[in-house]
């Protein structure tokens, strides 16, 4: 690299605030705090035909459908179970609007998530066979890619302990959860290099969703967030 050599932390931390919990709180988890999560962009190629005789088109309709049917008979939606797995439509864009024209192509869109990094992995390879066989069957040309994807944040037992005795000391309001997150979270890749843990701050229980329109970040629990990391780094380099 042209600036060097990188540097090699001793642990990564980051934050993220949830709000629907309390204002200021410290929200913990061992080992997995938020999901694996991959795109999936579907392209689909048949024959368009007149409305009135399909048969003489190839309409991709039907194999869109079965795909959804089958995508969703895979998914494990409990997150109290390690097999966890979503897999969610996000869009559909199929044919024109001419009602004498049977479809001929169409573009489909998922989300997959699950709590471990290889468990996803190996979902992309059960999903890739599927979308071939349903294709086949339909006789439909396919092409896909995956995209933006995210990486589970495996907290480490180190680094948790440090937030423990980190928020301990401030006499924080610490809230353990029972349950990892379902959103991605880019941190997920620094967790697969370094020692390092992501942990919640409660932006308040009457709030809004994350990515809601309402949402507006409460300013006040900024100085809780800022305060965990400069003991973090305080305490750490004491140690050390």
């Amino acid at each position: 690299s042209s600036f060097g050599q990188l540097p090699e932390p001793d642990f990564v931390f980051s934050l993220h605030n949830i709000p629907k919990l309390p204002a200021g709180s410290i929200l913990l988890k061992n080992d997995i705090f938020t999901a694996s999560v991959k795109s999936w962009a579907i392209k689909l190629e048949g024959k368009t035909a007149h409305a009135a005789s399909p048969e003489h088109g190839v309409n991709p309709a039907v194999a869109i459908s079965e795909l959804i049917q089958k995508t969703q008979a895979l998914i494990q939606p409990d997150p109290e179970n390690a097999d966890f797995q979503l897999i969610t439509p996000i869009h559909i864009n199929m044919g024109e609007l001419a009602y004498g024209i049977s479809a001929g192509g169409a573009e489909v869109h998922f989300t997959i998530r699950t709590w471990q990094n290889d468990r996803i992995y190996a979902l992309t390879k059960t999903l890739e066979g599927l979308l071939e066989t349903i294709c086949q069957k339909h006789g439909l040309k396919v092409s896909w890619e995956w995209l933006e994807e995210f990486y589970a944040n495996q907290n480490h037992p180190e680094a948790m302990k440090w937030l423990r005795q980190v928020a301990g000391n401030h006499e924080f309001n610490i809230q353990e959860l029972s349950s990892p997150f379902k959103f991605g979270e880019d941190f997920g890749l620094f967790t697969t290099k370094f020692k390092g843990a992501m942990f919640g701050l409660g932006a308040g229980e009457n709030l809004p969703e994350l990515h809601n329109p309402d949402y507006d970040f409460p300013d006040g629990i900024a100085p809780i967030g800022i305060q965990m990391f400069e003991s973090l780094i305080r305490e750490i380099t004491i140690s050390s």
